[in-house]
């Protein structure tokens, strides 16, 4: 009997490792994007995370006039999907780095999600963390770590005020999921801002 007992729980604790072994979710990019998908997405996806100037506002980003000016924002900052993963509910969760201006090579980390329609056009969309710069393997350890935790629970509101890890939001700057832009506030319940996708 104590053999069966003691065979029982060994079985129960193989088949635990094992389910959390297949649950361990896949974040590789090209498991979702084939590199011309991720270029086509990146499209759809600069005019909400390009700094606007030279005219391009945030009234008119998206029009097509535009495009040549997002073109330009890719050679300088080399947006790239760095991890991607489509959940259930059809929320796409992204991480980009982009060229940061620095001395030495650093980038910062975008992370978001948004839903696509039936035409694979984007919406809801939402920005969701930047990271400060940093070296690339700094950022590649702190910001895969971030894009598991969203990816886990929505959000990384966990790390709120922890500057080396997340640079906004914080009390002072949050992202407006209404005019998809980060917004200066007074008010430091950021909860409101979110968009429930």
């Amino acid at each position: 009997m104590k053999k069966l007992k003691n065979g029982l729980a060994l079985l129960a604790l193989v088949s635990l490792f094992v389910s959390c072994k297949q649950e361990k979710k896949n974040y590789n990019v090209e498991g979702y994007l084939s590199k011309d998908a991720q270029e086509q997405e990146l499209v759809q996806i600069r005019p909400y995370i390009s700094k606007l100037e030279y005219g391009v506002n945030y009234n008119n980003r998206f029009s097509d006039t535009n495009k040549t000016f997002f073109d330009e924002q890719q050679k300088i900052y080399k947006f790239n999907f760095e991890q991607y993963y489509i959940n259930n509910d059809s929320v796409h969760y992204f991480l980009i780095w982009k060229v940061a201006p620095s001395l030495y090579a650093k980038k910062i980390a975008i992370g978001g999600k948004y839903k696509k329609d039936a035409n694979g056009k984007i919406y809801a969309f939402q920005e969701i963390f930047n990271t400060p710069k940093m070296k690339l393997d700094e950022l590649k350890e702190k910001s895969y770590s971030l894009f598991d935790y969203m990816v886990e629970n929505g959000n990384v509101d966990k790390f709120f005020g922890d500057y080396e890890l997340v640079e906004f939001p914080d009390g002072r700057c949050l992202y407006d999921t209404t005019g998809h832009k980060w917004i200066l506030t007074q008010n430091p319940r950021w909860d409101d801002h979110r968009v429930g996708l």
